[in-house]
């Protein structure tokens, strides 16, 4: 049966600068399986949601143009980040740099765990449908 069309599928990754650790202690990221029409309506949903905040933030900037950078800089949604928290339905070994503690799983605080360039990273794994090898043995 196609990936997309099994209830519940989902797959893991691991970012590349991870792979060097323990599985142990390796972070993962889970992600859930989506079929090309599901992937396409998840862009289109995220396209519009983004659309709609610009919208909002152009008529607070009308209304107030001193506060032009200070709007974008703080309201302006991301389109990776938005991607990413519609896709991950889990994590495991992320620990809290500031308690040393596991961090428990909310795909909103993604943004707070990885750099620009793991996000990225995560995001083609997850458009891709893409699993680390080991993930494939089971």
């Amino acid at each position: 049966m196609p990936l997309g069309c099994r209830p519940g599928a989902t797959f893991k990754v691991v970012l590349k600068s991870d792979m060097e650790t323990t599985k142990a202690e390796r972070p993962w990221f889970e992600f859930k399986h989506l079929s090309k029409s599901a992937w396409g309506d998840l862009v289109t949903e995220t396209r519009k949601k983004i659309g709609a905040a610009f919208e909002e933030i152009e008529t607070k900037i009308k209304e107030d143009k001193e506060q032009k950078v200070r709007i974008w800089a703080i309201e302006t949604p991301d389109y990776t980040n938005l991607m990413l928290a519609a896709g991950l339905v889990n994590w495991g070994n992320i620990i809290d740099p500031d308690t040393g503690k596991p961090m428990p799983f909310d795909a909103e605080n993604i943004d707070h765990i990885v750099t620009r360039a793991e996000a990225e990273e995560l995001l083609a794994a997850f458009r891709e449908q893409e699993f680390n090898a080991e993930e494939r043995k089971n």
